[in-house]
């Protein structure tokens, strides 16, 4: 999906600039509830591009002013252009549920507003140990990119843990939620790489054991430097 802007960048892959990491931050509860806290990064200004993924349960409200890449089962994605300022918010789902959710900041100035995102999405994977996002082909070609992965993994035994990002991705955060009543472990993780691709394949997402009863999910998203 593109964001509204006024321009394109036809440069070149070695024009622009890369789009900056600002901060990002994970969250996420132990216990079921259609009532999730969702917190944001450090150090929002006008104009930062901010990227939520979010898992938990079927969202009914929380996004207000946040634009829905979409939302899917298992897994969502919202992206917004900052006001600045922004804090928690709230997240209403239509049943108890745990939730995790990451939520990225990328420097205002850093990226391509008229054309700044793009993503795929990888549902319901067998359960295994790891989750392997798809690979994102952007419309705007090789240029200045950013990439994101996101991992979502949904299952039994409680004790499951996130172990190891895809090579070359850095600046990775992650959040395990363990509900003891249901013996679950519900658990995200997300990371980045910058790289001048026309594409990007990302690797797996390994955690510490393969689960019963599992839902595993990826998002890949891309994001345009500046011209």
């Amino acid at each position: 999906m593109f964001l509204p802007g006024v321009c394109h960048n036809f440069l070149g892959a070695d024009s622009g600039v890369f789009p900056e990491f600002g901060s990002n931050v994970a969250s996420g509860q132990n216990t079921n509830d259609t009532s999730h806290d969702v917190l944001m990064p450090s150090g929002i200004v006008e104009g930062d591009l901010l990227i939520a993924f979010y898992d938990g349960g079927n969202i009914t409200a929380g996004f207000s002013g946040w634009t829905e890449e979409f939302d899917e089962l298992p897994g969502a994605l919202f992206t917004k252009t900052a006001v600045g300022g922004e804090g928690t918010i709230t997240v209403t789902t239509s049943s108890d549920f745990t939730h995790v959710a990451n939520v990225w900041r990328i420097k205002a100035g850093t990226w391509d507003t008229a054309q700044a995102i793009e993503s795929e999405f990888t549902g319901n994977q067998a359960a295994t140990a790891t989750v392997d996002p798809d690979s994102i082909t952007p419309s705007w070609g090789k240029a200045k990119n950013m990439y994101l992965a996101w991992a979502l993994h949904l299952g039994i035994p409680i004790n499951a843990s996130f172990s190891s990002y895809p090579s070359g991705y850095s600046n990775g955060i992650n959040r395990d939620s363990f509900y003891a009543f249901a013996g679950r472990s519900h658990i995200g993780a997300s990371a980045m790489l910058l790289d001048k691709t026309a594409s990007e394949d990302p690797g797996v997402f390994t955690f510490s054991t393969s689960s019963n009863n599992s839902t595993s999910g990826a998002i890949t998203v891309a994001i345009r430097g500046a011209s």
